[in-house]
């Protein structure tokens, strides 16, 4: 009978034990985490301001802070582009021998691969990138163009430059009202410059989509500056565009008022490789850390094992005292 007692005690136990470590697990999950991405120019350049990133968010907030830029408060959905090709983000000296080539992931070697990493993503965890640079070779032009799903540019095309055989990681930029078929896109320079075109095409978001700011702060040592969600670094939206029309975004008379659900195939990639247009790059690994663990089966887990620890436990000492 005392060895029955100690077993139910033994079990009792266990089972206090996985419901606290549920509840911890529930509990940790009600509030939201928040995550940081860091930024840093590396050996070749320093920022000036925090025009290198771009961010959609609704508590985010921008710094620039030991010459690095932070983007802290993010929440797990939230967007953010690292647009260091962009004229001016990144300053460097007068006739360098380097060029900025995109961005890596902090611990990675600059030359690692010709591919950098994403450039545009969307937050599931801390992250920290520095900017990638290259050694001036054959450097051809790039241009990026905005259009929207007619062939009309709807934001100025910019122009970069890089080295025949990089494949650059090309951000999207956000424009107000519209949204990319893809959130980067990727290539393999050519030596014949015409080929070197990377053509983002955007189609209407629906009307009841909030545009939120994010705020920029200064730290110590830190220009308050850059770019925050809903500011274009290009034109206005697109020309001869209908304000009555309500674009057609697959929402349902059912739906709830200020809700649209957006049809899976409008929802833009992650990455689209034009070498290969019909692959897009969502799966694959692109150098982005990983995602953001499921905490509660992790408690459950370790719950379960407590248990059946504490059982086989039981089992082994009443099979030594029948002996």
């Amino acid at each position: 009978m005392k060895i029955l007692k100690k077993l139910k005690c033994s079990l009792l136990t266990g089972c206090l034990i996985f419901g606290m470590m549920g509840q911890t697990g529930f509990a940790a999950e009600k509030e939201p985490y928040s995550y940081t991405v860091t930024l840093s120019a590396g050996n070749q350049g320093s920022f000036v301001g925090t025009d290198a990133v771009q961010v959609q968010s609704k508590e985010a907030k921008i710094s620039l802070d030991g010459g690095k830029i932070k983007i802290t408060d993010l929440k797990q959905g939230d967007q953010v582009a690292l647009k260091v090709l962009n004229d001016g983000a990144v300053q460097m000296e007068e006739n360098s021998k380097y060029y900025v080539r995109g961005v890596r992931l902090s611990g990675r070697d600059n030359d690692d691969a010709k591919t950098t990493a994403t450039a545009a993503f969307t937050v599931d965890c801390d992250a920290d990138y520095v900017v990638a640079y290259g050694v001036k070779g054959d450097i051809v032009s790039y241009r990026i163009n905005y259009q929207d799903a007619n062939g009309n540019a709807i934001a100025d095309s910019v122009t970069y430059y890089g080295n025949v055989g990089d494949r650059p990681m090309v951000a999207y930029h956000y424009i107000e009202g519209y949204q990319p078929q893809a959130y980067n896109l990727t290539k393999t320079l050519s030596a014949n410059e015409v080929e070197n075109v990377f053509t983002f095409v955007y189609q209407p978001v629906p009307e009841d989509t909030v545009t939120t700011e994010t705020e920029v702060v200064t730290r110590p040592g830190g220009t308050a500056g850059g770019t925050t969600a809903g500011t274009t670094e290009g034109n206005a939206p697109a020309q001869g565009a209908d304000e009555n029309e309500t674009p057609d975004v697959g929402g349902t008379a059912n739906e709830e008022p200020g809700t649209t659900e957006i049809p899976e195939e409008d929802v833009p990639q992650n990455v689209v490789d034009l070498d290969d247009e019909d692959v897009p790059l969502d799966k694959k690994d692109l150098e982005r850390p990983g995602s953001t663990p499921n905490r509660i089966p992790i408690y459950a887990t370790i719950a379960v094992v407590a248990v059946v620890a504490i059982g086989v436990a039981g089992f082994v000492f009443l099979k030594k005292r029948k002996k």
